[in-house]
């Protein structure tokens, strides 16, 4: 690789894989001994750097060995190194893979954040990191774990807390939901994005005087609206005094309605075509023929008001655009306020835990090349690399790459060399960050930096993957496609597009085949119809290929979305039964029975009440033991169960169960407790608390799939990215190309005032005409594009992935005037309007089974290793458990050392704490025994005598004429639950009664007590009832109830406050 800047622009198939190999493997080569160590090669994944190594390792062993594949690699080495003779490049590889294969750790393939981590630890003085830091690559459990901490302690935050309700009344308002927890979470995610991460400072400063703003921009809107009313009422009142009024005119009645909204403040609804027409042709709309005749005189009249018009609605769009730019600007002002709360909050967490986010590495690395000499910055990172390669460039994000392009100037002044790999067509992870834009202008970078002139760029324009048929389609397509879209807006894409047009390597030429099926576009009802129809000819397709000869391993189905998988799976297991289907939602843990069953015993466990978790279980214990054994074992472990440590758990119950005797069942029972070992790792050995981390997170993990399966694989569309298929099918080719979804957001940077005054604008991209007509209106359009480029890119992607066959299938409509779905732009493309049969077909289908690997080859070369399947047994070996008093046990045991009057009362008041959680944890009668069993668990309670004490005591209380109704199961409740009002000097204040049962038509709110009556009980109480009924709620009633006693006072409400 020559000093200076080599730039590989690759479309798919193009042998990009193949080219990396080779360049590194030559500069490897071509230097002094040892030079393969100055090499550092980055790519984004750890399949592809893994791969990568593989393939370099692989290689070097070929050269050193004289191996010759028939894609002629070791000519294509021997090219770029002329001045060496063939037997000193063998030789030179030979020494090269020896070294490499002794010093492992050298050999700098790796990730992006690989690479920064590595930059982190070697600066981690200069950046003020303690030595045993360690970078948190779950940045989502972090987030998470930050809302429910900052959620949890509102009350005494009382700022946070008024930001909280403002935004909740504002939601109620929107007639969203009320309760954000969730929403926030994922509003929190944006802690890790490049835009905040990049602004979060200058944002922080902004959000200290935050409400000047608001008031502003609601004073500004609230008077811009006033004025167009004004205007519109003067109008109003002139029509309104005409003879007839309003209905002297043509299109009075809309229009009459049209200027009482805009006197009401309501700029929404647009003008119709009529209405414009009412605003520039007076004779045509304004006046009747017949009264145009009969009354000239009314000419010069509908001319004055026609100007009055014209004046508001000139006055309306500017206030609109005024209004629409208030309205976005302060929607998300209050979760933005949040968001800086939790990102200080998470700063603080991360500190105590020492740990540092994946998403932060870069930043903190670009912070300190910032403000530090950057060749001092390598140096003292031990960053001495002459030659730097990038792999799937399209994917870097605009942070990366501002580290990285300090690492290659630096680099290239030194001499050394810079070599980029990638594709605009693919760019494909928009969402993780991904700009493509920065591989599209990479001329102009290098050009800023005086070294542009040392660029070449080298376009791979020959297909060794796909076809003829399937290269000319793709060729011929993706012009025509890119072309249509740029008739939606700007016109990028055709640029974008100019090089996607490829050459057929030799070999492919005169084979493949395509075909395209478009559907009309269903009606709701005719959906699943309209999906089976697709998915049965799918089948058909698969069966004649596979009659043909192909096995279903040669075969993909490439999906947009996980949901369609769910759609194939069900038709197929219904309907083609004899095709087997590999995916990953097949391979997801929710997916075994074995572990459904455990999870269901832990269900049981935790709540003895829930019958259907173990009628689930005694069903597939019956299905595959044939036994009805399980409930009685179940019954008889129970009481030593419940007291094991939740690992230890787990196995007894996969003993228990039988499960360590399903071999099908193995793999998914390992990557089961290997889930519970990073559970514990993070968090206490509880049992609920384990079953909600099972539900939010690890249901949806995924085993590894076994390779040697002969099954149709199921892989969405970005995981396919880097693969090839003999044939590819794509059902529901029809996804949107630039839809605004309802939970899309997009980060801004206003320019004009007084919205500039925070300088980075989260708004709700839902609002699509508001945007358009706003100071936000450019980002919106840019927005739209991007959206259009990354929505062909995936199809490109999708038509790519074929050898030899490409099958799809899509409901689209033909001449639209704007394409709106990838079905309309396939309807579109291909066919035309007149055509009745909407399938496209090119070439022959392509059967026949796959040629298989050189075993020779393989055999004689060791790093080239084939993947073979290996059976796995579960076994389990008994645990020697020893009793650990934990902290709440050693608390309410340590007063027995004792028996003094002092120390009776304490017992006195514990027992009185206990059984308040006790009943805290008690909807209905059902549950006594399992909140008991509970608190015996957890080590609260001393013995079994006090357990059987509170158990009896607990029962009779409940079973009091006056309380029983309260435990029968009819009512909603909400134990513990906070109300949040405001007192009469305007402070938050946080009330917390112990239990509200809620019917249609009654409220009943009761305190639980455990000392002596006293006035303020009932106080209390009362203030509870005013509050239910300043809620709305019916029928108020309030009680006190005296555990120890069992009295129940029903207590009466006081008027005023």
């Amino acid at each position: 690789m020559d000093n200076g800047v080599l730039i590989y622009k690759a479309s798919a198939g193009s042998g990009k894989t193949f080219t990396l190999a080779v360049e590194y493997v030559a500069t490897a080569l071509g230097g002094e001994p040892g030079a393969w160590e100055r090499i550092l090669a980055v790519t984004f994944t750890n399949k592809a750097t893994a791969e990568m190594k593989g393939r370099i390792l692989e290689r070097l062993f070929d050269v050193w060995q004289g191996y010759e594949e028939d894609d002629g690699f070791l000519a294509a080495v021997m090219k770029r190194l002329p001045r060496l003779s063939e037997h000193e490049v063998r030789e030179r590889a030979g020494v090269a893979l020896r070294a490499i294969v002794h010093d492992y750790d050298s050999f700098r393939v790796e990730t992006i954040d690989a690479f920064f981590q590595s930059l982190l630890t070697n600066l981690a003085r200069e950046l003020g990191l303690s030595a045993r830091f360690r970078v948190d690559i779950d940045d989502r459990r972090a987030i998470e774990e930050t809302v429910d901490e900052v959620m949890g302690t509102l009350g005494r935050r009382p700022e946070m807390l008024a930001w909280t309700l403002d935004y909740v009344m504002e939601r109620i308002e929107d007639n969203s939901k009320w309760d954000i927890r969730r929403e926030l979470k994922d509003f929190a995610r944006n802690l890790t994005r490049e835009i905040y991460l990049l602004n979060e400072q200058r944002l922080r400063s902004a959000l200290n005087d935050v409400e000047p703003l608001k008031r502003e921009l609601r004073s500004l809107e609230a008077a811009e609206k006033k004025r167009v009313g004004e205007s519109a009422r003067r109008l109003y009142e002139k029509i309104a005094g005409t003879t007839d009024g309003f209905a002297r005119w043509k299109g009075g009645n809309h229009l009459e309605k049209h200027l009482q909204n805009l006197i009401k403040g309501n700029l929404d609804p647009q003008p119709t075509a009529t209405n414009m027409a009412e605003i520039s042709d007076v004779s045509a709309v304004w006046m009747r023929k017949t009264d145009i005749k009969r009354h000239p005189e009314w000419l010069a009249e509908a001319a004055a008001l026609q100007q009055l018009l014209q004046a508001t609605e000139t006055m309306r769009e500017e206030v609109e655009r005024t209004a629409n730019s208030c309205f976005l600007t302060t929607y998300y002002l209050n979760p933005l306020r949040l968001l800086d709360e939790l990102g200080k909050e998470l700063d603080v967490l991360n500190e105590e835990n020492n740990r540092i986010m994946l998403a932060k590495t870069p930043l903190l690395f670009r912070q300190m090349v910032e403000d530090s000499d950057a060749p001092f910055v390598f140096e003292k990172a031990g960053m001495q690399f002459q030659h730097v390669m990038i792999d799937e460039f399209q994917d870097t994000s605009t942070m990366q790459w501002a580290n990285f392009k300090k690492l290659l100037l630096e680099n290239l002044s030194s001499g050394g060399s810079c070599m980029l790999v990638g594709d605009v067509k693919q760019g494909i992870y928009r969402f993780r960050g991904g700009d493509w834009n920065i591989l599209h202008g990479i001329r102009s970078e290098f050009q800023q930096s005086r070294l542009g002139s040392r660029m070449n760029i080298v376009r791979l324009d020959t297909n060794y993957r796909s076809d003829e048929t399937v290269v000319a389609f793709n060729n011929h397509f993706f012009q025509r496609a890119a072309q249509e879209l740029d008739r939606l807006g700007e016109n990028r894409l055709a640029e974008l597009y100019s090089d996607v047009s490829q050459q057929v390597a030799p070999g492919k030429s005169g084979s493949g085949y395509v075909r395209v099926c478009i559907l009309p576009k269903p009606d709701r009802e005719n959906r699943e119809t309209s999906d089976e129809s697709i998915l049965t000819d799918m089948g058909a397709q698969i069966t004649a290929l596979h009659d043909g000869g192909l096995p279903y391993s040669d075969i993909a189905l490439l999906l947009r979305k996980r949901a369609d998988a769910e759609k194939v799976i069900t038709c197929f297991s219904r309907s083609f039964p004899h095709i087997p289907l590999i995916s990953e939602e097949a391979f997801l843990l929710s997916s075994s029975m074995g572990v459904n069953m455990l999870v269901s015993a832990l269900r049981y466990m935790a709540d003895a009440t829930n019958t259907i978790a173990l009628t689930y279980l005694r069903e597939r214990y019956i299905k595959y033991a044939q036994a009805d054994k399980l409930l009685d074992a179940l019954m008889m472990h129970l009481p030593d169960l419940v007291q094991l440590p939740l690992y230890e758990l787990i196995e007894k119950l996969i003993t228990l169960l039988g499960l360590d005797h399903l071999p099908e069942e193995s793999a998914y029972l390992f990557a089961f407790l290997d889930g519970v070992v990073g559970f514990l790792e993070e968090n206490p050995s509880d049992l609920s608390l384990f079953l909600e981390y099972w539900e939010e997170r690890m249901s949806q993990t995924a085993i590894s799939q076994t390779s040697g399966v002969d099954g149709v694989r199921l892989v969405t569309i970005h995981k396919s990215k880097g693969l090839a298929f003999h044939t590819v099918m794509i059902p529901f080719c029809e996804w949107s190309i630039e839809r605004d979804r309802a939970d899309a957001m997009l980060w801004c940077e206003p320019s004009e005032a007084p919205y500039n005054k925070i300088p980075l604008v989260p708004v709700p991209g839902r609002y699509g005409q508001k945007l358009q007509n706003s100071v936000y209106g450019a980002d919106y359009e840019w927005e739209h594009l991007q959206r259009r480029i990354e929505n062909l890119n995936l199809l490109y992607v999708a038509f790519t992935r074929p050898k030899k066959n490409l099958y799809v299938w899509a409901r689209g409509e033909q001449g639209l005037t704007r394409v709106s779905s990838m079905g309309d732009l396939l309807s579109t493309v291909l066919f035309n309007e007149n055509d009745n049969e909407r399938v496209f077909e090119a070439g022959t289908p392509v059967a026949g089974a796959r040629r298989k690997p050189d075993a020779a080859m393989q055999a004689s070369n060791p790093l080239r290793f084939t993947e073979t399947d290996c059976p796995v047994a579960f076994q389990t070996f008994k645990a020697h458990v020893s009793f650990r008093q934990s902290n709440n046990a050693a608390r309410f045991l340590a007063s027995e050392d004792a028996d003094t009057p002092h120390s009776r009362q304490q017992e006195y008041i514990d027992r009185g704490k206990v059984l308040h959680n006790l009943f805290s944890s008690i909807r209905t009668a059902a549950d006594v025994d399992a909140a008991i069993e509970q608190a015996r668990s957890a080590g609260v309670l001393a013995d079994d005598k006090e357990y059987a004490s509170l158990r009896r005591l607990i029962r009779e209380r409940i079973s009091l004429p006056q309380v029983a109704g309260w435990f029968d199961g009819s009512w909603e409740l909400f134990n513990e639950c906070s109300i949040l009002s405001r007192g009469a000097d305007g402070r938050l204040l946080v009330r917390r009664p112990d239990r509200v049962m809620v019917r249609p038509e009654e409220t009943v709110v009761v305190d639980f007590k455990f000392g002596k009556p006293s006035r303020e009980h009932a106080e209390q109480v009362a203030s509870y009832m005013q509050l239910l009924r300043r809620m709305g709620r019916p029928a108020v009633k309030g009680y006190l109830w005296y555990v120890y006693n069992g009295q129940v006072v029903e207590v009466e409400e006081q008027h005023g406050e």
